[in-house]
């Protein structure tokens, strides 16, 4: 299951223009495939610390499934570094936030493959993430 994170649906609600809000279905990620809903489309929102590769890993994973990506916007946060004290090294607090908006119509594997596949790179840079379907209802 995706991790999620805390208060990230409450902020895109608050950000997305009220049009937008009609889209959002508030039930959590259906399926990908044989869908029959007319729009097949959902957010993939990541939070964690800043790492080079982020937005490549995800955007290649959803690819190579099938995926094509509609939107992505993606924002830092500024550099706060601290020095531990122990060792002497200085460590990135830097934070980075993203929201991927994918169409999932031609994706070649179900549901939970993506979502495990997206679960290993949120372990690999230490991130969490929360899937949404997107839908007309």
């Amino acid at each position: 299951m995706v991790a999620a994170i805390p208060g990230a649906e409450r902020l895109i609600l608050a950000l997305l223009p009220k049009s937008s809000l009609t889209l959002l279905c508030r039930r959590r990620f259906a399926g990908f495939v044989n869908e029959t809903n007319a729009t097949k489309e959902a957010r993939l929102l990541l939070a964690g610390p800043d790492a080079s590769g982020i937005v490549a890993s995800f955007s290649h994973l959803l690819f190579s499934r099938g995926c094509g990506i509609v939107d992505c916007t993606s924002e830092s946060s500024e550099i706060d570094a601290k020095v531990d004290m122990q060792s002497q090294h200085r460590h990135s607090r830097r934070m980075f936030f993203q929201r991927i908006l994918f169409d999932y119509s031609n994706v070649s594997v179900e549901r939970n493959v993506i979502e495990d596949e997206i679960n290993d790179l949120c372990l690999k840079f230490g991130m969490k993430s929360q899937l949404v379907r997107i839908c007309n209802e």
